[in-house]
């Protein structure tokens, strides 16, 4: 029987995928799994890229990813994949006016 990762694991081995996916304009994005604490509940699994340019944070959930692939409903590769082909990940976020670029540095954007 096939041994199921704990969501670090879980983790780790996404983050690795997506690492080595990067095009190579976000080839100097830091990939980093991190538990956070900013949900009322409990702590969640997330993904962040932070860009070192402007330090801007986007980070994707994974405790669902992690919950499909416990159930035998998808693989890491699919996760990895799925955040790999989310447009999210290429864009800058912006907040609607021509500063909105400078007003978003150093912060952070986490989809679940």
């Amino acid at each position: 029987m096939k041994k199921i990762k704990n969501q670090k694991e879980f983790a780790e081995e996404i983050a690795q995928y997506v690492r080595n996916a990067l095009p190579e304009e976000l080839a100097e994005t830091q990939v980093r799994a991190a538990r956070l604490d900013l949900w009322a509940g409990r702590p969640c699994m997330a993904l962040l890229l932070i860009r070192p340019w402007n330090n801007t944070t986007i980070g994707f959930r994974l405790d669902g990813w992690h919950q499909k692939y416990s159930d035998g409903n998808a693989s890491v590769e699919d996760a990895a994949a799925a955040i790999i082909n989310d447009r999210r990940l290429y864009i800058m976020p912006s907040i609607g006016s021509s500063t909105g670029a400078s007003l978003l540095e150093g912060s952070a954007i986490i989809y679940a």
